[in-house]
């Protein structure tokens, strides 16, 4: 998400030339550190759900496994935010819409791949015993639409500041 959300910023990036921790870059990341946030119940109530029933959770310390889930949310999102940018500040807006289509197209298929599992909610032992609930009616939907408004309005409010930063108001002289 760190890429895509640098993505919309190329303007203000292109006009400001930015350095790495750029503002740009930082908020981007602060936005994969608060999804890892708003998953976090998930991660605890659900674990075997969120690791698509491939671990049994049993087998797992949901403390340190969820501390090292969401480092790598972090660090995954500030390098995608970090390549995006530089990417902009080259003038390489081909290869990054490119990068970003890959991106999606990954996550799509792999959202696909494990729609099965997703799904059905329950522990790894349930899941597969087919005694996981479906999703449909299950408790899960009301967190998980609390989750979602909680990622999404950060993020469209991340996305509106990126394409209307730096924009000078009309009939205003420049430098003012």
């Amino acid at each position: 998400m760190g890429l895509l959300l640098v993505s919309f910023a190329g303007r203000q990036i292109r006009a400001t030339n930015p350095g790495i921790l750029s503002r740009y870059v930082l908020a981007a990341t602060g936005w994969c550190i608060w999804f890892g946030m708003t998953v976090s119940y998930f991660y605890m109530t659900y674990p075997g759900w969120m690791w698509s029933y491939i671990i049994d959770e049993g087998k797992l310390s949901l403390p340190l496994s969820f501390g090292l889930f969401w480092l790598t949310l972090a660090v995954a999102g500030f390098s995608g935010a970090v390549v995006a940018q530089e990417l902009i500040k080259a003038r390489k807006t081909a290869l990054l819409s490119a990068i970003v289509v890959y991106a999606v197209a990954v996550f799509a298929a792999v959202m696909g791949f494990l729609s099965t599992e997703y799904a059905h909610v329950g522990t790894y032992a349930q899941f597969h015993a087919g005694q996981a609930l479906p999703m449909q009616g299950h408790p899960i939907q009301g967190p998980m639409t609390i989750a979602g408004i909680c990622e999404a309005i950060p993020a469209l409010a991340l996305v509106a500041w990126y394409m209307t930063s730096g924009r000078k108001a009309k009939g205003q002289p420049a430098g003012a």
